[in-house]
């Protein structure tokens, strides 16, 4: 097996590991706020996201670590780091689906509950910024419209900025 070959490898099987695992991260926080009474499509939901940025970095640097003494440029470094953001991404993204469709429409019309309770409580602030009061009613139309399949392309989308966004500086440094 040649070093290419090798480095191919490494960059699948990192970025499975990490990409995989931060998704799962993901959807088992889904789960703990469902168990516990919170809303899982809430602004709680954020709070795992955090875990993308640390596994696109970690599986970086674990592909860094691993082709010792060779060193992985920018290109694997970068395909690890962005491969790990999709799949993370991916896998949560379909959590919070799944977990949408097993709980049923109650759950979908108590986050747009809270969400319109969110609005209102910063109606002041969105008029101020420019948005206007047209503005303001038609994000209250947004959101009485929300389905299930616009949270987890807000999520997918969100989860997918968030991993390339370090994954393209910590990319660059963990080339060498």
């Amino acid at each position: 097996m040649s070093v290419a070959q090798a480095a191919q490898g490494g960059v699948l099987r990192w970025a499975l590991r990490f990409g995989v695992g931060a998704g799962v991260l993901c959807a088992l926080w889904l789960l703990v706020l469902q168990f516990t009474g919170n809303n899982p499509f809430g602004p709680k939901r954020l709070l795992a996201q955090f875990t993308v940025p640390i596994a696109v970095v970690a599986s970086q640097w674990a592909l860094r670590r691993g082709l010792r003494p060779e060193k992985p440029g920018v290109g694997r470094s970068l395909a690890v780091g962005g491969l790990t953001a999709v799949l993370a991404a991916l896998i949560a993204a379909s959590s919070l689906y799944s977990l949408g469709q097993s709980a049923g429409p109650v759950a979908l019309e108590r986050n747009r509950a809270e969400l319109q309770e969110i609005a209102r409580a910063e109606r002041d602030y969105f008029i101020k910024q420019g948005g206007g009061e047209a503005a303001y009613q038609q994000r209250l139309q947004q959101l009485e419209q929300l389905t299930m399949t616009d949270l987890a392309q807000n999520d997918f989308s969100k989860i997918l900025l968030l991993g390339l966004m370090f994954a393209l500086p910590a990319g660059v440094f963990f080339r060498e």
